[in-house]
């Protein structure tokens, strides 16, 4: 057997020639993404201590809703995302916030002056009714658009600010608020119908936007900024799906802002002047309607109804004439304690009213809110039909569409105070 000799000196030199070669490779890779900022990992971040607290905004005299503000205190120049003129390659923030329930919102930005080295300069993080977001602003003035705020929920919240260029956390800080979120009222509503930029949606107390669906209305902009929308009253309105956020058979407080075309005079008789606000019920025909509650403008005067389930009966309650309803703005609030005594206000004033066992106004009375009927209390009987904002969920004829405008249909599933309706018709007045 011949003995062959390997070359281990030529063997040494092509692994070296290899091994070079894959280091080339690897280090130009290496540059490449750290110059073009390709690895996340690898991308600048600003370098920002910042702290975090509560500010409160004056609603009016008595009233007043906490918003956050950061303090950027030192560090690099940074930019807020959204800011104009960020220079290419700069990494931009922005804020996230968990709430006491887990939930988290990522803010916006609404009103920042200047560009960059924000430093010494608190910036403001608010929730607001049109769209329910959060926004960021180093701007109070921009806060003071005060009846659009939300109070924030009471607790802990988790304040961070991301850089979002190379998704870090920059700084996080723990906020406590107090209560439910505002040294008084109004009280944040369980659900809203809001019209930011045309959209229509009603949001749950979770965030969930509940499927709505716009027939006909005309979406505008009414006084001191509202969302709001036009109905014809020959066919426009709105549907939304069955919600457990619009379901109630507890308490119940429903508030909203109308501006009725037609409220010359009383109720007729005949129904030529009724004009369904909102309601989750349903008419087959002639006695046979079954509504979780329905709210009702008649003329110059405001009617509610709903079936019990305590008496498996249909009652109604109507109030006297208001004045000057027509081509005006007013604020309705109807409140439904559970088992108690249910109230219509209009423009913060509660009204007078007369009961009826039925559902037709005028047939059949059994009392009034100054003589209620004996065992009298309310007990919202559950459906799970669909909400109609602008009709009557019936048959033709009986559709009693509204006509004239509306706007921040808001439920609550507590009863609203007298106090805590006059601090709403003062922060939301249109």
């Amino acid at each position: 057997m011949k003995k062959v000799l390997c070359n281990s000196e030529g063997v040494s030199e092509v692994a070296a020639e290899i091994l070079i070669i894959f280091l080339i490779i690897l280090l130009a890779g290496v540059a490449y993404v750290v110059f073009s900022g390709w690895f996340p990992l690898l991308q600048k971040t600003s370098l920002v201590a910042a702290s975090a607290g509560v500010a409160y905004v004056p609603i009016d005299t008595t009233t007043a809703f906490p918003v956050f503000y950061v303090l950027p205190q030192a560090g690099e120049q940074f930019y807020l995302t959204g800011q104009s003129n960020i220079p290419d390659g700069a990494p931009s923030a922005s804020f996230l916030l968990i709430a006491p329930d887990g939930s988290s919102s990522r803010t916006s930005l609404a009103d920042v002056s200047g560009s960059g080295n924000l430093y010494g300069k608190p910036l403001y993080l608010y929730q607001d009714i049109r769209g329910g977001g959060f926004w960021v602003t180093d701007n109070m003035q921009t806060t003071n658009k005060n009846k659009y705020l939300i109070p924030l929920k009471g607790g802990n919240w988790m304040v961070k600010m991301i850089d979002d260029t190379a998704n870090v956390v920059l700084m996080e800080s723990t906020v406590s608020i107090t209560g439910n979120g505002s040294l008084s009222n109004p009280l944040s509503p369980s659900t809203i119908w809001t019209n930011s930029t045309g959209q229509l949606s009603l949001t749950n107390s979770s965030g969930y936007a509940i499927p709505f669906t716009n027939n006909g209305t005309i979406p505008f902009i009414g006084p001191n900024g509202l969302p709001a929308f036009q109905f014809n009253g020959t066919g426009a309105y709105i549907q939304g799906a069955d919600n457990p956020g619009l379901e109630f058979t507890g308490d119940m407080s429903l508030s909203l802002w109308l501006d009725p075309a037609d409220a010359s005079g009383p109720l007729s008789g005949s129904g030529s002047n009724w004009h369904t606000v909102v309601g989750k019920g349903l008419l087959t025909g002639g006695s046979n309607e079954i509504d979780n509650y329905q709210l009702v403008q008649m003329g110059n005067q405001m009617y509610f109804e709903w079936n019990d389930v305590g008496t498996g009966l249909h009652y109604n309650i109507v109030t006297n004439s208001i004045p000057n309803m027509q081509n005006n703005w007013n604020y309705i609030t109807v409140t439904v304690p559970n088992g108690g005594l249910p109230s219509i206000y209009v423009n913060g004033v509660s009204q007078f009213y007369n009961v009826y066992q039925s559902n037709t106004p005028g047939v059949n009375y059994i009392g009034s809110s100054s003589s209620p009927p004996a065992g009298y209390g309310v007990q919202l009987q559950n459906v799970g039909n669909n909400i109609l904002i602008g009709k009557q969920n019936g048959p033709p004829g009986d559709e009693f569409y509204y006509t004239g405008s509306m706007s921040q249909v808001s439920f609550y599933n507590t009863v609203l105070t007298p106090s805590q309706i006059i601090a709403n018709n003062n922060t939301y007045q249109t």
